[in-house]
Order: structure tokens, then C-alpha cells, then sequence
């Protein structure tokens, strides 16, 4: 596709064309925020299953203890065993925890997307704002709120790997658990 040029008023010279629209810069504010939104659901959908496997590995564990002694579980191995798994699986719950509760800030005035934002301001305020920003300060508050919502998600994925992660070790101390208590 041929590079689209203009010619620059001051100088006379043929240029490269900025073909950076405000429809354009629009719609990719548009795009970064519906992509963040859909980044944040995914981890909370992802943050739900984390929870149900987190609920059946509880219940394995509590079913498995359940079935022997207090001698045969007081065992010095099988005691540190089994705790490290319950220690797990907490740590593992509350990042899931972590992901699904919801962060919100107390709002400031002058907001245009954000709905505690647009909450602090009175109603004459708000409107006063929406309807007078221009093309560039929609464009910046979309921005903004997508660097909001990238900072979201960012701390959502990162407790939802360490909530999988604990969850994976949490497993393997089951098992390992399981086996001791096997033969015992």
C-alpha cells in the first residue's frame, strides 16, 4: 500500500501523511477498553474456577482426614504434611478471593468515565464537563481509564497465578499427604 503524503505548508516539502485521525485515535481507545474489560473478565471467570477446584480439593482433603485416627494423623510427617496443604490451599483461596473482590477508589471530581468519578460530582457538574470536553479530552479520559483498568488487571492476574500456583501445591501435598497416610 503506497505511504499517503501531504505536502507541509511552511516548508513546501511532501511529507508522510499523519494519518492520525481523531475517529482513529478514538476507536483505538475504544478498542484498549473493551480489551481490557474483556482481560478483567477473563480473570474473574478464571478466578471462579480456581475457587470450585479450590471447594473439591478442600472436600478431598477434609474426606481424607476424616477416615483415619488422631494417632495415625498426629504422626510427625503426615502432621506437616497435611498442614502445608491446608496452608495452601488458604493462601490460594484468598488470591482467588483477591481477584473476584472488587477494587474501587473513592472517585474524584472531574471524572468522565468512571462511575464513583462521575458519583463525587453533582449532577450540573457532570454534565457541564461531558458536554464541553473536547474531541482530545474524550480521547485522554478513555486513555485513562484504560491505564486504570490495565493496572486492574495486572494486579488480578497476578494474584489469580499465585492463587493457581498455591492451589497446584496445595494438590501435591494432598497427594503426598495421602500416600503417608496409605501407609500408615
Amino acid at each position: 500500500m503506497p505511504e499517503k503524503r501531504k505536502i507541509d505548508e511552511k516548508s513546501g516539502e511532501n511529507k508522510p501523511s499523519d494519518s492520525r485521525d481523531s475517529k482513529t485515535l478514538f476507536e483505538f481507545a475504544k478498542f484498549t477498553g473493551t480489551y481490557l474489560q474483556d482481560q478483567i473478565r477473563l480473570a474473574d471467570t478464571k478466578a471462579a474456577w480456581v475457587f470450585s477446584v479450590l471447594g473439591l480439593l478442600t472436600a478431598v482433603l477434609t474426606n481424607l482426614i476424616s477416615k483415619f485416627s488422631w494417632t495415625e494423623l498426629g504422626q510427625p510427617r503426615v502432621f506437616i504434611f497435611g498442614i502445608v496443604a491446608i496452608f495452601s490451599l488458604i493462601l490460594a483461596f484468598k488470591n482467588a478471593a483477591l481477584v473476584i473482590y472488587p477494587r474501587v477508589s473513592n472517585g474524584e471530581k472531574g471524572g468522565l468515565i468512571y462511575f464513583k468519578d462521575i458519583a463525587a460530582a453533582s449532577r450540573d457538574e457532570y454534565l457541564e464537563s461531558a458536554m464541553t470536553v473536547n474531541e482530545e479530552g474524550i480521547v485522554r479520559a478513555m486513555h485513562n481509564q484504560s491505564y486504570d483498568l490495565a493496572k486492574i488487571a495486572e494486579k488480578k492476574f497476578s494474584s489469580l497465578r499465585f492463587a493457581i500456583g498455591s492451589a497446584m501445591f496445595a494438590l501435591g501435598w494432598i497427594v503426598v499427604t495421602a500416600i503417608m497416610l496409605a501407609k500408615s
